[in-house]
């Protein structure tokens, strides 16, 4: 185990670090020396920091330790061959300042290398790219430009990558010397990007024609200056049951606040549980997005537009204007996703509506081919990963033309954002997806190299929307369920009252299921759900059954009575706040007696059936 006093760190960077209070906490440090060579380093490390590309620790994609090369007794970890891509964790840090330090020994006629992310979900932004050649040069692409360097192989040197999230600022040194400063929000490939520190990713990579082959040694992840607290949210989830009669409307509030002290931002989403039918049922993909310049695409322009035939049709969504353009690809093996998001507020005029068709325009064939359409997706990484996944299914399209895909089990709009879209198996030098010729919508232009990988945008140097389209069928929903505000933002301790509105003016008598879906960007907690259970009843006025049935005792701890003054109760339900039925019961009879003894404590809904209509009456029990 190696220490890096604090004595050491002012010799090596005292011009960066003269004026840093160096109230420093070490979060990470390993020379990886209490491990055994020849093991798998990341399924045998075992701290939480380290995984590999694809989440699959002990496979492929995993090191090995390695005693061959040590900067210190005894072990290093090397990274060799075309596959190996390991994943430091930095927790995706949105303030404070921190150091992360390493040791590279390039071997002598071979290359290195290694990137800075700024999401923890790798692939979404690459924040830095360094190279290290078998010339014993190598340079740093930040925000589109290379910045050189020289290193010697066959000999271990320091690498230090100083973050200051606070004042977006960072720094990469080698042996000492600062390669570059530059604001930390930059990408590799340009100015733009998100102002977050994700991990670290020590892949087998190296300048185009050269092999990798390295080892790394002395590891530390410090933090300089301590970063502000995450927004924390705070809301009764606890659901939300009540009974309105037909037309009535109720209005409910609930507080909401942030015990953080960074701002907590939010967005309300109500959605409603209206049987959804979604399924998957596509192919298992085996390649991955390699980091480098194998992760650029360009355009292949098509010189004779194609107009989609049934561009004109109604209930579309789509961002691209019927007409194919261009294709996009690169000259890597390489999976791809891209897909359009339709958020929210776009689809709230068609819930009820299933998305039963889509079509898409393919210029080159790739191997494989599946139809996706994904759910909500996370409020701080953008793009949906695979749990979001609603509905897949594979086609087989025709090259150079218009495709549509009929889905054999139409998706649900349910209130929530849509994502539709399709992913295929890429050999490299292939265009297979289409685009028209823009401008880019920032909804329109989604793109993923691989099926567990972060999400970007072509634009802006593809400004162009894909060739996606989907369309509905069926009927309009009733919406029942509003809450206002529909976004904002809280800062420390702040609190915001949500009012929630329930309307049954369109509803008839029956139960209704809805969410209230808070997303937000508390780390710990981005999507906070509040199940709305809402049962319409008619004016006992008008349901004369009403008027005879007695339900009691109400609350009860043991036995409840059921009994119909006005003939015989024929059936009766007790179903549990979530929609289960916990009782189903045939009666024929004028009095029934139910046991809710072994019953947990909560709210519940006994429907009864009689000759002369229905009744539903909420049941506590205490």
């Amino acid at each position: 185990m190696k220490k890096f006093t604090l004595l050491t760190l002012i010799i090596a960077f005292s011009a960066a670090l003269s004026m840093q209070s160096f109230a420093q906490t070490t979060l990470y440090e390993s020379g990886f020396d209490e491990m055994t060579a020849g093991e798998y380093f990341v399924l045998n490390e075992g701290s939480g920091f380290w995984t590999t590309w694809s989440d699959e620790p002990g496979t492929t994609e995993d090191a090995f330790v390695s005693d061959a090369q040590s900067s210190s007794p005894d072990n290093s970890v090397e990274v060799v061959g075309t596959v190996t891509d390991l994943l430091f964790l930095c927790g995706n840090k949105t303030s404070g300042k921190y150091q992360i330090d390493f040791k590279y020994y390039i071997v002598a006629g071979n290359g290195g290398y290694f990137n800075l992310q700024h999401f923890e979900t790798p692939g979404t932004e690459w924040a830095v790219e360094v190279y290290f050649g078998a010339a014993e040069s190598g340079y740093a692409t930040i925000g589109g430009t290379d910045y050189g360097f020289d290193f010697n192989a066959d000999e271990w040197f320091q690498i230090s990558n100083i973050i200051d999230l606070d004042n977006d600022l960072a720094q990469l040194y080698i042996d000492g010397v600062m390669v570059h400063e530059w604001p930390f929000h930059y990408q590799a490939s340009g100015t733009s990007g998100t102002l977050q520190l994700g991990g670290v990713n020590l892949y087998a990579g190296a300048i185009t024609g050269e092999s990798p082959h390295y080892y790394f040694d002395d590891f530390t992840f410090i933090e300089l200056v301590a970063g502000s607290v995450s927004p924390i949210i705070d809301v009764n989830d606890s659901p939300i049951i009540e009974i309105l009669e037909e037309g009535e409307i109720t209005m409910l509030e609930r507080e909401m606040g942030n015990l953080g002290e960074d701002d907590l931002n939010y967005e309300i989403v109500s959605t409603y549980d209206l049987n959804d039918k979604s399924s998957t049922g596509g192919t298992n993909y085996n390649y991955k997005d390699y980091p480098g310049k194998n992760r650029e695409v360009y355009a292949k322009h098509n010189p004779n537009p194609t107009i989609q035939p049934n561009a004109e049709r109604e209930e579309v969504l789509r961002y691209d204007d019927g007409v194919n353009s261009d294709a996009i690809g690169n000259d890597a093996d390489q999976i791809w996703r891209v897909a359009a998001r339709f958020p929210s507020e776009l689809v709230q005029p068609f819930i009820g509506m299933e998305i039963y068709q889509m079509e898409v325009y393919i210029n080159d064939l790739s191997l494989s081919h599946t139809a996706q359409v994904y759910g909500m997706g996370s409020f701080i990484t953008p793009g949906p990963q695979m749990d979001d996944l609603l509905y897949e299914q594979d086609f087989e399209p025709n090259a150079a033309s218009w495709n549509t895909i009929t889905f054999d089990e139409p998706v649900i709009i349910d209130g929530q954002d849509i994502w539709v879209g399709y992913m295929f198996d890429k050999p490299g030098g292939v265009f297979t997806a289409g685009t028209d010729a823009g401008p880019a919508n920032a909804n329109g232009d989604w793109l993923s190299h691989g099926t567990n990988l972060g999400w970007s945008h072509l634009a802006p140097d593809l400004d162009y929307n894909w060739n996606i389209a989907a369309y509905l069928q069926g009927e309009l929903a009733p919406q029942w369920l509003y809450v206002s505000p529909e976004e904002g933002t809280l800062m420390q301790d702040e609190t915001v009252m949500l009012e929630i509105s329930l309307d049954a003016a369109e509803l008839t008598e029956s139960g209704y299921v809805g969410k209230i879906n808070i997303r937000n960007n508390d780390p710990l907690n981005e999507l906070v759900t509040i199940l709305v259970q809402l049962v319409v009843i008619v004016d006992v006025n008008e349901n004369p059954t009403n008027e005879y049935i007695m339900v009691y005792p109400n609350p009860t701890t043991d036995l409840l009575r059921i009994s119909n003054n006005n003939g015989m109760i024929d059936h009766i339900t007790l179903t549990n706040s979530v929609g289960q039925i916990v009782v189903n019961e045939v009666v024929n009879a004028p009095n029934v007696k139910v046991d809710m003894s072994n019953l947990p404590k909560g709210v519940y809904f006994a429907t009864i059936e009689t000759a002369n209509g229905t009744a539903t009456q909420k049941v506590i029990v205490e």
